[in-house]
């Protein structure tokens, strides 16, 4: 069949932008805020409720025991039981939290609402600035990164004043204990750890959350902490240029580092980032035969 190929396409789109050098490009799309879109009967529906019940019903004890074991607080409840609890110490506390602010948003919940309230005073209470909590903590900028989200979304979506204050309290805690640029799986080999498990961190996806957090508060350092978990050299410059660096790579997190890609391109104007976004789903398409 004749006329341009997908791939021709995509990389007269790439150009076209890039070649705009807008400093800070203004959307496309844009996504509707929560609450706009309402859901009628139907199976989407029904697993909507299901989620929003289950997330309300997680006891608020057990999800911030964690935090206050390590944190060195009284801690009740029980357990959550497996990673959360070990391997990788509080790590979806943030996701918890970022669901129950969407859902309080969506249905204007007014006990989803107050849960997020009180989730994130709990949590604040356990981010001291010695950063108890992430002391040999194997993900640190993996749990941080989600916690940033959680209490972003705690603020804009369920209208919690201290989310932000709780932000920075997470911010000063953390980053004495996670590393403080983008680090490739090699790059953590090489430095002292305990075992492998510790070079598994996913600071390279960060760079996302960091630069929303920029853009919530305005506060010139999640701006540039967010530039600095950009990982350029080994992942955004090859793939920019159509080299092929994905083979043997972390697939679900290096898609998220193409997220911290776009929130690259819209913060800092850059066109290797949307080349980059547009290269790495062709060459997965064309390593799988699928062109």
């Amino acid at each position: 069949m004749g006329g341009p190929t997908r791939r021709a396409f995509l990389q007269s789109a790439a150009s076209t932008l890039a070649a705009a050098a807008i400093p800070r490009p203004q959307p496309i799309l844009s996504a509707f805020p929560y609450g706009t879109v309402r859901l009628l009967d139907g199976p989407l529906k029904r697993q909507l409720d299901e989620n929003h019940a289950f997330f309300l019903n997680l006891s608020e004890d057990r999800m911030l025991k964690i935090y206050r074991q390590r944190a060195g607080l009284a801690a009740s409840g029980e357990d959550m039981g497996g990673w959360y609890d070990d391997f990788c110490p509080g790590a979806h506390f943030g996701q918890y939290l970022s669901a129950l602010a969407r859902f309080a948003a969506i249905t204007r919940s007014a006990p989803t609402r107050a849960k997020v309230h009180r989730l994130v005073r709990g949590l604040a209470a356990t981010m001291d600035p010695s950063g108890r909590f992430f002391v040999d903590h194997r993900y640190p900028g993996y749990t941080y990164d989600k916690l940033v989200i959680g209490l972003l979304d705690a603020h804009s979506w369920a209208g919690d004043p201290n989310a932000l204050p709780a932000l920075y309290a997470a911010t000063r805690a953390a980053r004495p204990h996670m590393a403080g640029h983008a680090l490739t799986a090699e790059e953590q080999q090489q430095r002292p750890h305990k075992d492998e498990t510790y070079t598994w961190d996913e600071t390279y996806t960060m760079a996302e959350n960091l630069f929303l957090a920029w853009e919530r508060t305005g506060d010139r350092m999640f701006f540039d902490m967010a530039k600095r978990y950009l990982l350029n050299r080994t992942f955004f410059d090859p793939l920019a240029a159509g080299q092929n660096v994905l083979p043997g790579l972390h697939a679900y997190s290096h898609v998220n580092a193409l997220s911290s890609g776009m929130q690259g391109y819209m913060k800092l104007g850059d066109g290797k980032y949307l080349r980059a976004d547009l290269e790495g789903p062709e060459l997965c398409h064309r390593r799988l035969g699928t062109e």
